[in-house]
């Protein structure tokens, strides 16, 4: 029994069978191990195609941030500078059309501050145009007023603020100003020149 037990355990080759199916695997796995190989190498070729494509893909992305962040930096930007001009634009032109209403002789450096007569809607329209310029200096300085826009207009404000009439009514209003040193240092400023 022992006898057939060891022949049947024999392949056809004469070895055991275990070692017959070994080697039979081993040979046929020889054309497997070269493919697989072959397509580790094309996967890793293929990987790093993939990896170059998405670093690409990753500069593309970067750069449409910037271009956006750089749009919308510009747009505000532009947006800001179109608000302080209509801002100004505004405020010159009730300035301005307050100014009207007052009479020529106002306008004139004629006579000294404190002696000038003025009707009630007078003194009222003067008020209006030195809390108007009040307004004005202020969102300049708080930086809604562009300084270049500020300075088209600033030596006719200077002047404005310098005729008797408005010295006169400054001396008037000045302690409404005392809560804002800036404004007030400038109306001394103006006054002393």
């Amino acid at each position: 029994m022992s006898r057939n037990s060891s022949t049947s355990a024999l392949g056809p080759s004469g070895k055991s069978v275990i070692r017959d199916l070994d080697d039979r695997y081993a040979s046929g796995n020889k054309g497997r191990d070269h493919d697989r190989a072959g397509r580790l190498a094309r996967s890793r070729k293929a990987g790093g195609d993939i990896a170059v494509l998405d670093h690409i893909l990753k500069f593309m992305t970067l750069g449409t941030i910037i271009v956006g962040i750089t749009a919308i930096y510009t747009a505000l930007h532009t947006n800001n500078r179109r608000l302080g001009a209509d801002i100004f634009l505004r405020y010159s032109e009730r300035i301005s059309d307050l100014r009207r209403r007052l009479p020529t002789a106002a306008f004139h450096d004629e006579g000294a501050a404190g002696d000038i007569e003025l009707t009630l809607e007078e003194r009222r329209i003067v008020h209006e145009v030195i809390f108007s310029i009040f307004e004005l200096y202020e969102l300049k300085v708080h930086g809604f007023v562009p300084p270049g826009i500020w300075k088209i207009r600033e030596p006719d404000i200077e002047r404005v603020l310098s005729l008797p009439v408005f010295q006169q009514e400054l001396a008037a209003v000045q302690g409404r100003f005392a809560r804002h040193p800036r404004f007030a240092a400038w109306l001394d400023q103006i006054g002393k020149a």
